[in-house]
């Protein structure tokens, strides 16, 4: 399958000198576009970056993606998941790290909510918390946050790879028609 766009540090961060990697370890990760029954978009916040991210993390072993999607979804934004659809993957190069992430998108109706906090003890830790939005904000939460990031206001690497690629997992479910 084709990744819906291929991220690498100077694309994220173009005045910065990336390290040299020899050798990729590989992380698969999932991100989701959950919807709840008024439209809205669930998006994570937490008072230590300040930004706004789709919901999601690391696909654990024997986990497929939609399994990932609604434990992920469980954790950070409260409630399981319905109907999900592939959006596609998304491909990073963080020479940092020397990990080359593949990020399946994931869009999905939100549906039970949890009855238990199931955040991680690291996800309690930063306060992580949930917010919806509707489509229109959450395409101007992506932009500003992207300008932000172009204009060197945002320092933290892996949080710097997250908006990027959370904008274009958004902006491809709305070219797919996935989300209005």
């Amino acid at each position: 399958m084709k990744p819906i766009t291929t991220l690498n540090d100077s694309d994220v961060f173009p005045h910065k000198q990336a390290a040299a990697v020899e050798t990729w370890s590989e992380r698969r990760t999932v991100k989701i576009v959950l919807q709840n029954e008024r439209g809205e978009i669930a998006l994570v916040t937490n008072p230590v970056h300040n930004c706004h991210l789709l919901p999601g993390g690391e696909i654990e072993d024997g986990e497929s993606v939609h399994q990932a999607a609604d434990r992920e979804c469980r954790e950070e934004a409260n409630r399981s998941i319905k109907q999900p659809v592939d959006i596609g993957i998304v491909e990073e190069f963080r020479a940092r790290d020397g990990k080359h992430y593949i990020t399946s998108g994931v869009a999905a109706l939100a549906d039970t909510p949890t009855e238990e906090d199931t955040r991680t003890g690291n996800e309690k830790d930063l306060g992580l918390k949930v917010n919806w939005y509707p489509l229109d904000d959450v395409l101007k939460i992506f932009a500003d946050q992207n300008r932000r990031l172009a204009e060197g206001k945002i320092e933290f690497y892996n949080t710097g790879f997250n908006i990027v690629r959370d904008k274009a997992i958004v902006d491809e479910a709305v070219k797919r028609g996935l989300i209005k």
